[in-house]
């Protein structure tokens, strides 16, 4: 018995180095890499002349194409689903390392901000997501930034390891196309609001984590600027929030810096037909908003 377990100990411990060596290996190709995938073509980042990041707001709300078409730039939308502020944050920095001439535009979304924002995807345990994208952003955070995630949940970090592996966080597939189905989704209304007013242990988190990391990025790069916006919401879902003045004090502190603009479009859409549900435009409202956009990029 003894004999199995040691053998099994020292297979374990075999198999998590292999895996800890592929990790850094792949970290450091990461690093040092000069290109990325965007919709199976590899691209230079120095080709990028306009970025778009934020989550699937932005994803399905804003049509990089147009952007290319109209500017004659070469416009790219690297929003992802879900994906907490914190990482959008790292994701910018990560890519003004490889081309600091990147305009960049970035959405923040009301349910970015407060205790039912993306703070939960980021820090809650009881978040089945918080590995998803832990390990799909994992190769663009620090040591410093490692080491917090190790010892704020050693399990989470121990599988976003592992998972991460298998992950190719520079491949990108541009924005997203919705059909309109607000009207069926409205039908599940009291489903919907109490999914965004998920109850997580937040007693003790730190509500200006997110905030914090995106106010040091931009006084890092005083060179570049950052056009935030907030895309078309349903005023319903803003609601449910409940962080109207916790939304504007944050902005207002983002305004302070000189290399912020900012420009809120909430209400720029109203007709359901625009939407596929409370916060993401259909594919029709993302042509519409987009093409109203490019005057304020222009």
């Amino acid at each position: 018995m003894f004999k199995f377990l040691t053998k099994y100990f020292l297979f374990f411990v075999s198999i998590n180095l292999f895996a800890l060596l592929l990790f850094v290996i792949k970290f450091n190709i990461i690093s040092e890499s000069k290109s990325f995938y965007y919709k199976g073509d590899k691209i230079s980042f120095s080709e990028i002349d306009i970025a778009v990041f934020g989550h699937s707001q932005s994803q399905a709300g804003i049509d990089e194409n147009i952007i290319s078409k109209k500017l004659n730039l070469n416009a790219f939308n690297f929003s992802k689903t879900g994906i907490p502020l914190y990482y959008s944050a790292k994701k910018i920095e990560f890519f003004l390392k490889k081309n600091d001439d990147i305009k960049i535009i970035l959405e923040l979304g009301t349910n970015n901000i407060g205790k039912f924002g993306s703070l939960k995807e980021l820090l809650s345990k009881k978040n089945s997501r918080r590995v998803k994208f832990l390990s799909e952003n994992i190769f663009f955070l620090n040591y410093d930034e490692l080491l917090f995630f190790a010892t704020d949940s050693p399990v989470d970090f121990y599988l976003s390891i592992y998972r991460s592996i298998l992950k190719n966080p520079l491949s990108f597939e541009g924005s997203l196309n919705h059909e309109s189905t607000l009207n069926n989704i409205s039908k599940r209304e009291n489903q919907v609001k109490d999914l965004v007013q998920e109850k997580w242990e937040w007693e003790s988190v730190d509500f200006n984590f997110e905030k914090d990391k995106l106010k040091k990025l931009i006084a890092d790069k005083k060179d570049v600027t950052f056009k935030i916006i907030r895309l078309p919401e349903i005023e319903i879902y803003v609601k449910w929030h409940n962080n109207y003045d916790e939304y504007n004090m944050y902005i207002s502190e983002l305004l302070k810096y000189k290399n912020v603009t900012f420009n809120d479009f909430i209400d720029q859409i109203s007709n359901p037909k625009y939407f596929r549900d409370y916060n993401h435009l259909s594919q029709d409202g993302k042509e519409l908003f987009t093409l109203n956009f490019i005057n304020y990029l222009q």
